[in-house]
């Protein structure tokens, strides 16, 4: 009797993966959100510095009810630094995220981001340069132009260390809009219509 209850629960056992395998539940969410800005808790996972100012506002959200509004300080270099974000970006394709820039002129937008080694050194991480003209403009970085950006050596996208969003000298003190921070896969996994997990552990 107990070898029986044991051959049935391996056989049911082995059934569950079968159909987990084929609804996609074990493989990683195509879309995985780092940051939606939609609880005040992320305030406390971007670095505060003198002259920068940062809140929720309901003003040009593209995903929720809110996005990062970045008041931000004179400087060559006037940006945004996260932390408490999910580090293994290993089985993503893209980073992605929405911004609003509401001055008259065209700005330099550059996305800094490193591993556990990247260190200081500025051919050791990734930077690259989007345009970012007035309005709403939409972001997508290939996570296989970080993995080969610096000199030498291939990033380790397991262990992503830094995440930076700062404009090149844009003259007046900027005003951004920032929402919707995710990564995201470049085909879906079969039983992509299952719900997306959150920054927050939680699903849609």
């Amino acid at each position: 009797m107990i070898r029986l209850r044991v051959r049935i629960a391996l056989y049911a056992a082995a059934l569950l993966a079968v159909f987990a395998a084929g609804c996609g539940l074990f493989e990683t969410p195509s879309v995985r959100v780092l940051f939606d800005f939609e609880d005040d808790r992320d305030l406390d996972r971007v670095w505060w510095s003198c002259h920068d100012l940062f809140s929720l506002t309901a003003e040009h959200a593209s995903s929720g009810d809110h996005a990062l509004r970045c008041d931000l300080g004179i400087g060559d270099y006037p940006g945004v630094r996260f932390h408490g974000f999910e580090k293994n970006w290993e089985e993503y394709d893209r980073l992605a995220f929405s911004i609003f820039q509401n001055g008259a002129d065209t700005l330099t937008l550059v996305v800094r981001i490193d591993d556990t080694e990247s260190g200081e050194e500025f051919s050791n991480r990734y930077n690259g340069r989007f345009p970012l003209p007035p309005g709403s403009t939409e972001i997508r970085v290939p996570l296989e132009d970080v993995r080969r950006a610096p000199e030498g050596r291939l990033m380790d996208l397991s262990r992503v260390e830094k995440l930076v969003v700062f404009l090149f000298r844009p003259g007046d003190p900027p005003v951004l809009w920032l929402d919707h921070i995710r990564l995201e896969k470049e085909n879906p996994p079969r039983g992509a219509g299952f719900p997306r997990e959150r920054s927050n552990g939680s699903i849609d």
